[in-house]
């Protein structure tokens, strides 16, 4: 009690239910009285109040907005009130009482004490009402009413069915951009990379989410910061039962709490030491490759597109060992081949796993099938869309882009899709192979496992910013499109990586070029074509039939062929064939003649065809001209070379020729010495013109004369 006789206690006022201390007379039972006695600024003000009219009772719902959300009661007129509630928003406010039928619930007390109502028709009736009456707050007031005090006094208002409140309500759900779904495995979020793993709770587990910024945050029932704090959007919780490893805790705990680090290019040496020690190719620098496309499982959605990676094996070459390596140290490993074909996006857009295949000859059709259309499509970040039987058939788009390694004996056939989106390594039976079984559990591995985690958080922006910035002239567009994040990470690690790798990747393009072409319907093609423009001029045009070309088809490729029905039957494939092919070369005139198909071709676009392809014109022993596979950068230099007349060489370079460039880069460059300058020149580009054979001996030509023309400089002066 107070020095003037007034009790001060707190609670909720009555008459402005505010909570607050108040003065107040003594009361029997120390009960406060319904109004504030002293306090003039917590008089009946600044709420509002409207009338319900069931059975033509005086009854009132009323409204306070403070700033912190709202207050509602309801009240009958004079002393008897409901218990005040609590919103912290409009939304909120109107997601308590407009959910079906659970405003009976939300205030069932009040109903029945004040109002005396007990039956479910009169209930439903008073629902309905109330829900109206919220409508027609809401709609009153404004976003900005639940941060500032509103002045408008209280009011007495009937029922209003205007649809104001639906637009406000329109209006607040606008002001938030939608939000894609994102897989809680990993990914980049808001500037920062994070990792997903889960903790065991008191009863269930918990997703978590490790960010590269050394920060976690863990999504509990009741209040899931992963979504609420660092603004995840996430579909699926994340399934790590299907996942065979994981970071561990640990490790986790070392990163976030203790500042560790790793080293990335010794972490890649541990992988290629231990891929050495179970597996035997025949090129050394595959066990490179293989270590990167470990590590990039990790880094893969940094990039736009990624190749597979596909092991085509001998039996019993070890290509089960090479699997169980990947298992062992890949991310969110998922080796089970029993997914169905609308469980393996699920898995994908959950935990960003990495799908290992071993012995994909032996799937059933539907796994077959699943994971060819994921490598055809899903090389890039393109979204899988499923309609699910058990979802009405509604149909849903799910993030699956991810690693997939797989393996088998009798190669992909004629698959050319897939194959143009995979890497190829041909794995075979070595007579040294190690009699070595690798077992996934070792606990060998597991360290550089937490450290591959780790080295995705930390190097993730160096990675990303060497993607960006990488750029070879090398290659295809496909082709550079397939290898770029391999190189972008080999280069981030040491530069003599970068080199070696690249250098094995041209090798492995020109061994996958080697094909035997002898029973190539298309190469047949295009060398009869060749050998029947190559003495006409650039543009002089010469008629082909489609008969003509398929009957010297069949001549040259199925002379054995006897039987008059078997060669009606193989020349009509052929005149098919030919037909398709000549028309899918647009850049020829076609037309009829006596109803037979014909075409306008010529010298120089033949030749374009032929450099698509992948083929190039050499000279065979006897000097005749032959149409012959060649690789991707001698193609190119040799279209480029063949159009110096048109002056692209001096508009890149601003100079006549590639010695020109080459003595004046030197002589602009004293300080470097020939290995620097060489490696300048060809990041310039410069072996788009010439072979690299060529460039290193230009170097010395022109390094030779430039020093000789110093050195007889400073003699004369002396």
């Amino acid at each position: 009690m107070s020095g003037d006789g007034m009790h001060t206690k707190d609670f909720v006022c009555k008459n402005c239910k505010n909570f607050h201390k108040c003065k107040y007379a003594p009361q029997p039972n120390d009960v406060p009285p319904l109004t504030c006695i002293e306090d003039e600024q917590f008089k009946p003000k600044n709420f509002f109040r409207y009338k319900i009219g069931l059975n033509n009772d005086n009854h009132f719902i009323n409204f306070k907005p403070n700033k912190n959300g709202f207050l509602y009661w309801i009240d009958d007129g004079t002393t008897d009130t409901g218990q005040p509630r609590y919103a912290k928003s409009p939304i909120q406010l109107r997601k308590d009482f407009f959910t079906k039928r659970t405003v009976i619930k939300n205030i069932h007390g009040d109903l029945t004490r004040v109002f005396g109502v007990t039956d479910k028709e009169n209930k439903a009736a008073l629902e309905d009402e109330l829900n109206n009456i919220i409508k027609k707050f809401i709609s009153t007031i404004s976003l900005t009413s639940t941060t500032s005090t509103i002045s408008t006094t209280s009011t007495t208002s009937t029922i209003s069915t205007d649809d104001d409140s639906e637009s406000y309500l329109i209006k607040s759900l606008l002001a938030k951009e939608r939000r894609p779904y994102q897989s809680i495995g990993r990914g980049v979020h808001n500037g920062v990379f994070y990792i997903g793993t889960i903790v065991e709770g008191e009863k269930d587990q918990i997703d978590v989410v490790v960010t590269s910024d050394r920060k976690i945050y863990a999504g509990f029932k009741e209040d899931n910061k992963i979504k609420k704090e660092f603004g995840l959007n996430y579909r699926f919780p994340l399934f790590a039962d299907c996942m065979d490893f994981w970071w561990s805790h640990k490790s986790i705990e070392k990163w976030v709490y203790e500042s560790y680090t790793v080293d990335i290019a010794e972490l890649f040496r541990k992988i290629v030491e231990l891929n050495k020690k179970y597996m035997i190719y025949e090129d050394p620098k595959t066990h490179l490759y293989i270590a990167l496309d470990i590590m990039r499982s990790y880094f893969f959605p940094l990039f736009p597109a990624n190749s597979r990676t596909y092991f085509h094996s001998d039996p019993g070459s070890g290509k089960t060992n090479q699997i169980m390596i990947y298992d062992a140290l890949a991310f969110n490993p998922i080796t089970s081949a029993d997914f169905s074909s609308a469980s393996i996006y699920r898995i994908i857009e959950s935990t960003g796993g990495t799908i290992l295949v071993d012995d994909f000859d032996l799937l059933p059709d539907e796994q077959k099938n699943a994971i060819i259309q994921h490598i055809r499509v899903n090389y890039k970040k393109f979204k899988t869309i499923r309609a699910d039987g058990n979802r009405k058939n509604r149909p849903y788009a799910y993030n699956s882009y991810s690693h997939l390694v797989f393996n088998n004996v009798y190669g992909l056939g004629n698959d050319d899709i897939t194959t143009e989106r995979i890497i190829t390594i041909r794995l075979l039976k070595h007579p040294e192979a190690r009699d070595l079984v690798v077992n996934p559990e070792d606990p060998v591995w597991k360290p550089i496992r937490d450290d591959l985690h780790v080295c995705v958080l930390q190097y993730w922006k160096d990675v990303k910013d060497c993607y960006d910035k990488l750029k070879i002239d090398d290659f295809e567009a496909r082709e550079l499109e397939l290898i770029k994040p391999i190189l972008a990470i080999a280069k981030v690690i040491d530069e003599e990586v970068y080199h070696e790798v690249l250098g094995w990747y041209k090798d492995l393009l020109k061994r996958e070029k080697v094909k035997d072409l002898k029973d190539d319907w298309e190469y047949n093609l295009l060398r009869i074509l060749w050998k029947r423009v190559k003495d006409l001029g650039d543009k002089e045009p010469l008629r082909v039939f489609v008969k003509d070309l398929a009957d010297e088809l069949l001549v040259e490729l199925y002379p054995e062929i006897d039987d008059p029905n078997k060669r009606k039957k193989i020349l009509r494939k052929l005149c098919v064939f030919v037909g398709k092919r000549l028309k899918s070369y647009i850049i020829f005139k076609s037309g009829m003649t006596d109803g037979c198909s014909r075409y306008d071709i010529y010298k120089e676009g033949i030749l374009k065809i032929l450099r698509s392809k992948g083929f190039g014109i050499k000279k065979s022993k006897d000097g005749v001209d032959v149409v012959d596979v060649v690789d991707v950068g001698e193609a190119k230099r040799q279209k480029n070379l063949e159009n110096f007349s048109k002056n692209d060489f001096k508009e890149r370079y601003g100079r006549d020729s590639p010695k020109d460039v080459v003595y004046e880069y030197i002589l602009n460059h004293p300080e470097k010495d020939k290995i620097k300058i060489t490696n300048d020149l060809v990041v310039m580009g410069l072996t788009n013109y010439i072979s690299p054979v060529d460039l290193d001996r230009l170097v010395d030509d022109c390094w030779n004369k430039v020093h000789e023309k110093e050195n007889s400089r400073l003699g004369g002066d002396a």
